[in-house]
């Protein structure tokens, strides 16, 4: 039976048994063998992982804790900040009216 070759860069690696590639068969089996050894892993290790998922979780709720109150400082300087600009505004054209009224 021929091997045709295929087009330059359509992913013919060239490497054929009976049609089929050799490549798609081992990542699969590769695959196959690596989910395996997770999940020996997990079970073997389950104490560890759950240690582990409950470190990462509580090192997420500091995380999470600590943005809150960056935003809530943010939040409450800018509030401040407004209010100061706020309050130079309402007293600047207190200063400037005189000014103007007597011209007018």
């Amino acid at each position: 039976m021929p091997v045709k070759a295929g087009p330059a860069g359509a992913g013919d690696t060239g490497k054929r048994i009976g049609g089929r590639d050799v490549g798609r068969y081992i990542s699969i089996v590769l695959g196959l063998i690596l989910l395996a050894l997770g999940v020996a892993g997990i079970i073997i290790w389950a104490q560890m992982v759950l240690q582990f998922i409950l470190a990462i979780l509580a090192l997420g709720l500091v995380l999470i804790g600590l943005a809150a109150v960056a935003f809530g400082l943010s939040e409450l300087r800018s509030a401040a900040e407004e209010r100061r600009i706020t309050g130079e505004e309402s007293a600047a054209p207190e200063k400037a009216e005189p000014e103007g009224g007597s011209k007018g």
